[in-house]
């Protein structure tokens, strides 16, 4: 039960973690942070790869101990990246924002 765990839940998911820290994914959501704010968080420097270097070390455990499959993993959607940028353009726009009650704008 705890090879099929890894096998098929843990070392997928963990697999797909470390893939969001490529360099052309980080760009994709740093290009839309940057499209609504003029300043980013923690971009210099090795900060936004800290977590990269922790999840590749347990990758590497589990590798060691369990040998999972490297499957391919599937094609990522984005789905975050259009969810935060719909956020910003309606935030932006001014709609979703609430008014005290019995007042309209």
């Amino acid at each position: 039960m705890v090879e099929e765990l890894v096998s098929e839940i843990l070392h997928p998911a963990l697999r797909r973690m470390i893939a969001e820290f490529q360099p052309e994914r980080t760009e994709q959501r740093n290009a839309v942070y940057r499209k609504h704010h003029k300043t980013l968080i923690a971009t210099a420097g090795p900060c936004p790869l800290a977590f990269r270097h922790a999840l590749s070390a347990v990758d590497e455990v589990l590798r060691n101990d369990f040998s999972p499959k490297d499957e391919p993993l599937p094609a990522s959607t984005s789905e975050f990246l259009r969810s935060i940028g719909r956020e910003l353009e309606i935030e932006e726009q001014g709609e979703g924002r609430r008014h005290p009650a019995g007042r309209t704008p």
